[in-house]
């Protein structure tokens, strides 16, 4: 499972209306389909697998789940400057979030007994997808 935070400083997600659209719209669009572009240095080169849970947060508020559709890929065209790489969501799979990332730090440090803080840093953090992780992460999904 990998928790992405949503920066308000990318085009596509200025406020919360634009992230929706991207989600609801835009990726349905992208060529290949779900093309979810990364900046340098966000994800390694197996830094994410075809089926992985995925967590995607807005301003601390959990607001898209989705599975991956692909690993970590090139880009190629103009873009690549600024997104040297790529990885595709699962279209299919994108439901609605609820919660924070506070409600979803204390659950995950609930299940492994650990201290991890996800809320206050700038990384991607990435949990090796498990049975109590699906749990936690479908516990998240929007009713």
């Amino acid at each position: 499972m990998r928790i992405i935070k949503l920066s308000p400083s990318d085009e596509d997600m200025k406020d919360l209306e634009k992230v929706q659209d991207y989600f609801e719209r835009k990726l349905q669009r992208r060529k290949p389909r779900g093309q979810f572009l990364l900046t340098k240095g966000r994800i390694s080169k197996k830094g994410i697998s075809p089926g992985e849970m995925i967590i995607f947060s807005y301003n601390t508020e959990i607001v898209y789940l989705a599975l991956s559709d692909s690993d970590r890929q090139d880009t190629t065209g103009p873009e690549s400057i600024k997104y040297p790489h790529y990885f595709c969501i699962d279209t299919e799979t994108i439901v609605k979030g609820r919660g924070t990332l506070s409600n979803l730090e204390h659950r995950l440090n609930q299940h492994d007994g650990s201290n991890k803080n996800i809320v206050h840093t700038q990384g991607w953090p990435k949990f090796k997808d498990t049975p109590g992780m699906k749990l936690i992460w479908e516990q998240f999904k929007s009713q």
